[in-house]
Protein backbone atom coordinates (compact mmCIF):
# COMPACT_ATOMS: atom_id res chain seq x y z
CA UNK A 1 0.00 0.00 0.00
CA UNK A 2 1.26 3.47 -0.92
CA UNK A 3 0.66 5.96 1.91
CA UNK A 4 1.22 9.69 1.44
CA UNK A 5 0.63 12.83 3.49
CA UNK A 6 -0.25 16.11 1.79
CA UNK A 7 0.07 19.36 3.73
CA UNK A 8 -1.68 22.27 2.01
CA UNK A 9 -1.08 25.64 3.64
CA UNK A 10 -3.12 28.70 2.73
CA UNK A 11 -3.64 32.10 4.38
CA UNK A 12 -5.02 31.37 7.87
CA UNK A 13 -5.70 27.69 7.19
CA UNK A 14 -3.83 24.39 6.92
CA UNK A 15 -5.35 21.23 5.42
CA UNK A 16 -3.79 17.88 6.27
CA UNK A 17 -4.55 14.81 4.15
CA UNK A 18 -3.61 11.15 4.46
CA UNK A 19 -3.94 9.16 1.24
CA UNK A 20 -3.76 5.38 0.93
CA UNK A 21 -3.38 4.14 -2.65
CA UNK A 22 -4.57 7.55 -3.85
CA UNK A 23 -7.72 7.52 -1.69
CA UNK A 24 -8.30 10.23 0.92
CA UNK A 25 -8.78 8.41 4.25
CA UNK A 26 -8.04 11.12 6.83
CA UNK A 27 -8.67 14.85 6.56
CA UNK A 28 -7.94 17.55 9.15
CA UNK A 29 -8.55 21.30 9.01
CA UNK A 30 -6.38 23.56 11.15
CA UNK A 31 -7.25 27.25 11.42
CA UNK A 32 -6.11 30.14 13.57
CA UNK A 33 -9.53 29.98 15.24
CA UNK A 34 -8.94 26.39 16.40
CA UNK A 35 -6.73 25.58 19.36
CA UNK A 36 -5.59 22.05 20.06
CA UNK A 37 -5.53 20.99 23.73
CA UNK A 38 -4.96 17.23 23.26
CA UNK A 39 -1.91 16.07 25.26
CA UNK A 40 -1.54 19.44 26.92
CA UNK A 41 -0.96 19.21 30.68
CA UNK A 42 -2.74 21.73 32.86
CA UNK A 43 -2.97 22.71 36.49
CA UNK A 44 -6.73 22.94 36.64
CA UNK A 45 -9.20 24.12 39.22
CA UNK A 46 -12.27 22.04 40.06
CA UNK A 47 -15.27 24.30 39.50
CA UNK A 48 -18.06 21.75 39.98
CA UNK A 49 -18.53 18.20 41.28
CA UNK A 50 -21.50 16.31 39.84
CA UNK A 51 -22.38 13.24 41.93
CA UNK A 52 -24.99 12.01 39.43
CA UNK A 53 -22.42 11.91 36.63
CA UNK A 54 -19.72 10.80 39.08
CA UNK A 55 -17.46 13.39 37.50
CA UNK A 56 -16.01 16.84 37.99
CA UNK A 57 -15.76 19.85 35.71
CA UNK A 58 -12.27 21.35 35.72
CA UNK A 59 -11.29 24.83 34.52
CA UNK A 60 -8.05 24.49 32.50
CA UNK A 61 -7.90 28.09 31.30
CA UNK A 62 -8.95 30.11 28.23
CA UNK A 63 -12.59 29.67 29.25
CA UNK A 64 -12.39 25.87 28.79
CA UNK A 65 -13.98 23.51 31.31
CA UNK A 66 -12.93 19.89 30.91
CA UNK A 67 -14.76 16.71 31.99
CA UNK A 68 -12.96 14.53 34.55
CA UNK A 69 -14.70 11.23 35.32
CA UNK A 70 -14.10 9.41 38.61
CA UNK A 71 -12.24 6.59 36.83
CA UNK A 72 -9.89 9.10 35.18
CA UNK A 73 -9.35 10.98 38.45
CA UNK A 74 -7.59 8.09 40.21
CA UNK A 75 -5.25 5.16 39.69
CA UNK A 76 -6.72 1.75 40.48
CA UNK A 77 -6.67 -1.85 39.28
CA UNK A 78 -10.11 -2.65 37.76
CA UNK A 79 -9.50 -6.37 38.34
CA UNK A 80 -9.01 -5.88 42.08
CA UNK A 81 -10.43 -2.55 43.17
CA UNK A 82 -13.54 -0.46 42.78
CA UNK A 83 -13.04 3.22 41.92
CA UNK A 84 -13.84 5.76 44.60
CA UNK A 85 -16.73 8.15 43.88
CA UNK A 86 -15.65 11.54 42.56
CA UNK A 87 -16.82 13.28 45.76
CA UNK A 88 -14.20 11.31 47.72
CA UNK A 89 -11.38 12.44 45.41
CA UNK A 90 -11.88 16.13 44.61
CA UNK A 91 -13.86 19.11 45.86
CA UNK A 92 -14.79 22.48 44.41
CA UNK A 93 -11.81 24.83 44.34
CA UNK A 94 -9.23 22.03 44.49
CA UNK A 95 -6.15 22.29 42.25
CA UNK A 96 -5.51 19.19 40.15
CA UNK A 97 -2.97 18.29 37.46
CA UNK A 98 -4.68 16.89 34.35
CA UNK A 99 -3.95 15.98 30.74
CA UNK A 100 -6.44 16.61 27.92
CA UNK A 101 -7.55 13.49 26.04
CA UNK A 102 -9.74 15.24 23.47
CA UNK A 103 -10.55 18.66 22.06
CA UNK A 104 -13.69 20.65 22.91
CA UNK A 105 -16.64 19.61 20.76
CA UNK A 106 -19.62 21.90 20.29
CA UNK A 107 -20.67 22.90 23.79
CA UNK A 108 -18.82 19.97 25.38
CA UNK A 109 -15.43 20.47 26.95
CA UNK A 110 -12.44 18.15 26.51
CA UNK A 111 -12.17 14.87 28.38
CA UNK A 112 -9.42 14.91 31.00
CA UNK A 113 -7.33 12.43 32.94
CA UNK A 114 -5.33 12.83 36.14
CA UNK A 115 -3.30 9.69 35.36
CA UNK A 116 -0.11 11.37 34.19
CA UNK A 117 3.30 9.76 33.97
CA UNK A 118 5.48 12.41 35.57
CA UNK A 119 8.49 11.63 33.38
CA UNK A 120 7.17 10.64 29.96
CA UNK A 121 4.21 11.36 27.68
CA UNK A 122 3.69 8.43 25.27
CA UNK A 123 1.41 10.36 22.92
CA UNK A 124 3.74 13.34 22.70
CA UNK A 125 6.67 11.00 22.18
CA UNK A 126 8.96 13.11 24.35
CA UNK A 127 10.05 13.41 27.96
CA UNK A 128 8.32 15.91 30.17
CA UNK A 129 9.48 17.42 33.42
CA UNK A 130 7.04 18.53 36.07
CA UNK A 131 8.35 20.10 39.26
CA UNK A 132 5.84 19.31 42.02
CA UNK A 133 7.21 22.02 44.30
CA UNK A 134 6.91 24.61 41.54
CA UNK A 135 3.25 23.65 41.05
CA UNK A 136 2.49 24.83 44.59
CA UNK A 137 3.47 28.35 43.58
CA UNK A 138 1.28 28.42 40.46
CA UNK A 139 -2.27 29.76 40.58
CA UNK A 140 -4.69 27.59 38.58
CA UNK A 141 -5.81 27.42 35.89
CA UNK A 142 -2.44 27.32 34.12
CA UNK A 143 -0.84 25.49 31.19
CA UNK A 144 2.08 23.38 32.45
CA UNK A 145 3.06 21.51 29.27
CA UNK A 146 2.11 23.04 25.94
CA UNK A 147 0.13 20.65 23.70
CA UNK A 148 1.49 19.82 20.25
CA UNK A 149 0.03 21.85 17.42
CA UNK A 150 -2.32 20.16 14.96
CA UNK A 151 0.43 19.42 12.44
CA UNK A 152 2.64 17.73 15.04
CA UNK A 153 -0.30 15.73 16.39
CA UNK A 154 -1.26 14.58 12.87
CA UNK A 155 2.30 13.47 12.08
CA UNK A 156 2.71 11.66 15.41
CA UNK A 157 -0.55 9.82 14.72
CA UNK A 158 0.40 8.60 11.24
CA UNK A 159 4.18 8.45 10.85
CA UNK A 160 4.29 4.94 12.31
CA UNK A 161 2.23 3.71 9.33
CA UNK A 162 5.17 3.51 6.90
CA UNK A 163 4.47 6.77 5.08
CA UNK A 164 6.43 6.86 1.81
CA UNK A 165 6.02 10.53 0.92
CA UNK A 166 5.10 13.85 2.52
CA UNK A 167 4.17 16.61 0.07
CA UNK A 168 4.22 20.20 1.40
CA UNK A 169 3.42 23.49 -0.36
CA UNK A 170 5.09 25.82 2.17
CA UNK A 171 8.84 25.92 2.89
CA UNK A 172 8.40 26.79 6.57
CA UNK A 173 6.20 23.69 6.97
CA UNK A 174 8.98 21.51 5.52
CA UNK A 175 11.21 22.54 8.42
CA UNK A 176 8.46 21.73 10.94
CA UNK A 177 7.97 18.27 9.41
CA UNK A 178 11.71 17.60 9.47
CA UNK A 179 11.86 18.61 13.15
CA UNK A 180 9.06 16.18 14.11
CA UNK A 181 10.60 13.32 12.12
CA UNK A 182 14.00 13.96 13.70
CA UNK A 183 12.50 13.35 17.15
CA UNK A 184 11.11 9.95 16.14
CA UNK A 185 12.93 6.68 15.61
CA UNK A 186 11.56 5.56 12.24
CA UNK A 187 12.80 2.49 10.38
CA UNK A 188 11.88 4.02 7.02
CA UNK A 189 12.14 7.78 6.61
CA UNK A 190 9.50 9.31 4.31
CA UNK A 191 10.52 11.41 1.33
CA UNK A 192 9.70 15.08 1.97
CA UNK A 193 8.88 17.18 -1.11
CA UNK A 194 8.26 20.91 -1.40
CA UNK A 195 5.85 21.92 -4.17
CA UNK A 196 4.32 25.25 -5.09
CA UNK A 197 0.60 25.80 -4.50
CA UNK A 198 -1.33 24.43 -7.46
CA UNK A 199 1.48 22.05 -8.46
CA UNK A 200 0.41 18.91 -10.33
CA UNK A 201 1.68 16.79 -7.41
CA UNK A 202 -1.49 17.85 -5.62
CA UNK A 203 -3.72 17.76 -8.70
CA UNK A 204 -2.76 14.26 -9.87
CA UNK A 205 -4.42 12.71 -6.81
CA UNK A 206 -7.56 14.84 -7.35
CA UNK A 207 -7.09 16.02 -3.79
CA UNK A 208 -9.36 19.04 -4.20
CA UNK A 209 -12.10 16.83 -5.67
CA UNK A 210 -11.83 14.33 -2.83
CA UNK A 211 -12.09 17.14 -0.27
CA UNK A 212 -15.17 18.50 -2.07
CA UNK A 213 -16.81 15.06 -1.78
CA UNK A 214 -16.81 15.49 2.01
CA UNK A 215 -19.48 18.19 1.58
CA UNK A 216 -21.93 15.67 0.11
CA UNK A 217 -24.05 13.48 2.44
CA UNK A 218 -24.57 10.77 -0.20
CA UNK A 219 -21.81 8.26 -1.00
CA UNK A 220 -22.40 5.88 -3.90
CA UNK A 221 -21.51 2.21 -3.56
CA UNK A 222 -19.94 0.01 -6.24
CA UNK A 223 -22.86 -2.42 -5.91
CA UNK A 224 -25.29 0.27 -7.06
CA UNK A 225 -26.63 1.35 -3.68
CA UNK A 226 -25.63 4.33 -1.56
CA UNK A 227 -25.41 5.57 1.99
CA UNK A 228 -26.68 8.91 3.28
CA UNK A 229 -24.97 10.44 6.31
CA UNK A 230 -26.92 12.88 8.48
CA UNK A 231 -24.87 14.44 11.28
CA UNK A 232 -26.73 16.09 14.14
CA UNK A 233 -25.33 17.73 17.26
CA UNK A 234 -25.85 14.68 19.49
CA UNK A 235 -26.20 11.72 17.13
CA UNK A 236 -25.44 10.60 13.56
CA UNK A 237 -27.90 8.66 11.39
CA UNK A 238 -26.73 6.67 8.37
CA UNK A 239 -29.26 5.30 5.90
CA UNK A 240 -28.39 2.47 3.49
CA UNK A 241 -30.26 2.38 0.17
CA UNK A 242 -30.28 -0.28 -2.56
CA UNK A 243 -30.58 2.16 -5.45
CA UNK A 244 -32.30 1.16 -8.70
CA UNK A 245 -29.85 -1.49 -9.85
CA UNK A 246 -31.45 -4.79 -10.90
CA UNK A 247 -30.56 -7.67 -8.58
CA UNK A 248 -28.93 -10.66 -10.30
CA UNK A 249 -29.43 -12.75 -7.15
CA UNK A 250 -32.20 -13.15 -4.59
CA UNK A 251 -33.38 -10.05 -2.72
CA UNK A 252 -31.98 -11.44 0.53
CA UNK A 253 -28.52 -12.03 -0.93
CA UNK A 254 -28.58 -8.71 -2.77
CA UNK A 255 -29.40 -6.80 0.44
CA UNK A 256 -26.69 -8.70 2.31
CA UNK A 257 -24.06 -7.76 -0.29
CA UNK A 258 -25.02 -4.09 -0.16
CA UNK A 259 -25.09 -4.09 3.66
CA UNK A 260 -21.55 -5.48 3.86
CA UNK A 261 -20.21 -2.97 1.32
CA UNK A 262 -22.11 -0.17 3.06
CA UNK A 263 -20.57 -1.01 6.45
CA UNK A 264 -17.06 -1.01 4.97
CA UNK A 265 -17.79 2.41 3.46
CA UNK A 266 -19.28 3.68 6.74
CA UNK A 267 -16.11 2.63 8.56
CA UNK A 268 -14.00 4.64 6.09
CA UNK A 269 -16.29 7.68 6.28
CA UNK A 270 -16.33 7.78 10.09
CA UNK A 271 -12.55 8.04 10.04
CA UNK A 272 -12.42 10.49 7.14
CA UNK A 273 -15.06 12.87 8.49
CA UNK A 274 -14.03 12.24 12.11
CA UNK A 275 -17.59 11.42 13.15
CA UNK A 276 -17.93 10.34 16.77
CA UNK A 277 -20.49 9.82 19.52
CA UNK A 278 -23.67 7.77 19.00
CA UNK A 279 -24.17 6.43 15.47
CA UNK A 280 -27.23 4.56 14.17
CA UNK A 281 -27.12 2.69 10.84
CA UNK A 282 -30.34 1.72 9.07
CA UNK A 283 -29.34 -1.31 6.96
CA UNK A 284 -31.39 -3.06 4.28
CA UNK A 285 -33.67 -5.79 5.69
CA UNK A 286 -32.38 -9.35 5.89
CA UNK A 287 -34.56 -12.07 7.42
CA UNK A 288 -32.63 -15.32 7.44
CA UNK A 289 -30.58 -16.30 10.47
CA UNK A 290 -27.71 -17.39 8.21
CA UNK A 291 -27.64 -13.95 6.55
CA UNK A 292 -27.49 -12.22 9.94
CA UNK A 293 -24.61 -14.48 10.99
CA UNK A 294 -22.71 -13.64 7.79
CA UNK A 295 -23.31 -9.93 8.44
CA UNK A 296 -22.06 -10.20 12.04
CA UNK A 297 -18.96 -12.03 10.80
CA UNK A 298 -18.36 -9.29 8.21
CA UNK A 299 -18.63 -6.61 10.92
CA UNK A 300 -16.01 -8.42 13.02
CA UNK A 301 -13.58 -8.33 10.07
CA UNK A 302 -13.88 -4.59 9.34
CA UNK A 303 -10.82 -2.93 10.97
CA UNK A 304 -12.63 0.34 11.63
CA UNK A 305 -15.18 -1.43 13.83
CA UNK A 306 -12.59 -3.39 15.78
CA UNK A 307 -10.41 -0.98 17.71
CA UNK A 308 -10.44 0.66 21.12
CA UNK A 309 -12.19 3.79 19.80
CA UNK A 310 -15.30 1.98 18.49
CA UNK A 311 -17.90 -0.13 20.27
CA UNK A 312 -20.52 -2.12 18.35
CA UNK A 313 -23.63 -2.68 20.48
CA UNK A 314 -25.60 -4.70 17.93
CA UNK A 315 -29.11 -4.11 16.65
CA UNK A 316 -31.78 -2.13 18.49
CA UNK A 317 -35.46 -3.10 18.64
CA UNK A 318 -36.05 -0.94 15.60
CA UNK A 319 -33.43 -2.91 13.67
CA UNK A 320 -30.82 -0.14 13.67
CA UNK A 321 -27.17 -1.07 14.11
CA UNK A 322 -25.93 0.97 17.07
CA UNK A 323 -22.27 1.88 17.52
CA UNK A 324 -20.33 4.54 19.38
CA UNK A 325 -17.02 6.11 18.43
CA UNK A 326 -14.86 7.85 21.00
CA UNK A 327 -14.57 11.59 20.62
CA UNK A 328 -11.11 12.92 19.89
CA UNK A 329 -10.58 15.82 17.54
CA UNK A 330 -13.38 18.00 16.19
CA UNK A 331 -15.53 16.57 13.36
CA UNK A 332 -14.96 18.22 10.00
CA UNK A 333 -18.61 19.26 9.92
CA UNK A 334 -18.09 21.57 12.91
CA UNK A 335 -15.54 23.65 11.00
CA UNK A 336 -16.74 23.37 7.42
CA UNK A 337 -20.55 23.28 7.51
CA UNK A 338 -23.41 25.46 8.69
CA UNK A 339 -24.92 23.87 11.80
CA UNK A 340 -24.64 20.32 10.43
CA UNK A 341 -26.10 21.33 7.07
CA UNK A 342 -24.16 20.42 3.95
CA UNK A 343 -23.53 24.07 3.13
CA UNK A 344 -20.15 25.70 3.47
CA UNK A 345 -19.80 28.33 6.16
CA UNK A 346 -18.87 31.84 5.07
CA UNK A 347 -15.46 31.43 6.71
CA UNK A 348 -14.83 28.18 4.76
CA UNK A 349 -15.57 30.01 1.50
CA UNK A 350 -13.28 32.88 2.55
CA UNK A 351 -10.35 30.56 3.24
CA UNK A 352 -10.87 28.88 -0.15
CA UNK A 353 -10.87 32.28 -1.87
CA UNK A 354 -7.64 33.28 -0.10
CA UNK A 355 -5.95 30.00 -1.03
CA UNK A 356 -6.94 30.27 -4.71
CA UNK A 357 -5.90 33.92 -4.68
CA UNK A 358 -2.47 32.91 -3.37
CA UNK A 359 -2.11 30.36 -6.20
CA UNK A 360 -2.93 33.04 -8.78
CA UNK A 361 -0.51 35.52 -7.22
CA UNK A 362 2.36 33.01 -7.21
CA UNK A 363 1.87 32.39 -10.92
CA UNK A 364 1.79 36.13 -11.72
CA UNK A 365 4.22 37.58 -9.22
CA UNK A 366 4.44 41.32 -8.77
CA UNK A 367 1.07 42.15 -10.33
CA UNK A 368 -1.76 43.71 -8.26
CA UNK A 369 -5.07 41.83 -7.94
CA UNK A 370 -8.73 42.63 -7.41
CA UNK A 371 -11.26 40.21 -5.94
CA UNK A 372 -15.02 40.60 -6.36
CA UNK A 373 -17.15 38.78 -3.78
CA UNK A 374 -20.78 38.53 -2.65
CA UNK A 375 -22.06 40.85 0.13
CA UNK A 376 -21.99 38.04 2.72
CA UNK A 377 -18.38 37.13 1.95
CA UNK A 378 -17.40 40.82 1.88
CA UNK A 379 -18.69 41.23 5.45
CA UNK A 380 -17.00 37.99 6.58
CA UNK A 381 -13.64 39.13 5.20
CA UNK A 382 -13.90 42.20 7.44
CA UNK A 383 -13.51 40.03 10.56
CA UNK A 384 -10.21 40.36 12.41
CA UNK A 385 -8.79 36.87 11.77
CA UNK A 386 -9.59 36.89 8.04
CA UNK A 387 -8.38 40.48 7.73
CA UNK A 388 -5.14 39.34 9.35
CA UNK A 389 -4.83 36.44 6.88
CA UNK A 390 -5.41 38.81 3.94
CA UNK A 391 -2.82 41.30 5.21
CA UNK A 392 -0.32 38.49 5.80
CA UNK A 393 -0.81 37.34 2.20
CA UNK A 394 -0.07 40.85 0.92
CA UNK A 395 2.99 41.04 3.16
CA UNK A 396 4.37 37.69 1.94
CA UNK A 397 3.84 38.40 -1.76
CA UNK A 398 4.44 42.18 -1.76
CA UNK A 399 1.33 42.44 -3.95
CA UNK A 400 -1.60 44.83 -3.54
CA UNK A 401 -5.03 43.18 -3.19
CA UNK A 402 -8.31 45.08 -3.54
CA UNK A 403 -11.52 43.39 -2.38
CA UNK A 404 -14.83 44.75 -3.71
CA UNK A 405 -18.46 43.85 -3.05
CA UNK A 406 -20.64 42.71 -5.98
CA UNK A 407 -24.37 42.27 -5.14
CA UNK A 408 -24.89 40.29 -8.35
CA UNK A 409 -22.73 37.40 -7.12
CA UNK A 410 -24.18 34.41 -5.28
CA UNK A 411 -22.73 33.51 -1.86
CA UNK A 412 -20.07 31.09 -3.13
CA UNK A 413 -19.27 33.03 -6.32
CA UNK A 414 -16.21 35.24 -6.63
CA UNK A 415 -13.95 36.68 -9.32
CA UNK A 416 -10.17 37.07 -9.18
CA UNK A 417 -8.73 39.50 -11.73
CA UNK A 418 -5.44 41.18 -12.47
CA UNK A 419 -5.74 44.93 -11.92
CA UNK A 420 -5.03 47.15 -14.90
Amino acid sequence: MVSQIFIRVGPGERRLSLLENGKLVRAVVDRETTHNVIDGIYLGRVCKVNKMLDAAFVDIGNGIQGFLSATQAQIFDPAKDKPKPISKIVFEGKSILVRALSNPFGEKGPKLTANIDKSFSPNLGRKIKIDKKALDEITPPAEIVCPPDTLELFLLEHLDQDIQRICVNERSEVQKVQKVIKGLELDNLPQIEFVQAGDESFDQEDLEGQWDDIFYPTINLVSGGNIIIEELSTVTFIDVNSGDRFAQVSKEEFNLQINIEALETVSDQLRLRNISGQIFIDLLPIKRKKSREILQEAISRIPGFNNEDVKVFGFSRLGLLEITRRRGDRPLSELLFKSYQRQKTLSTICYEILYNLKKEMLSNQGKPYSVSVSPGIFSELKKDILQGALKQLQKETFIEIKVTEDPKLETEEYKIDLKN
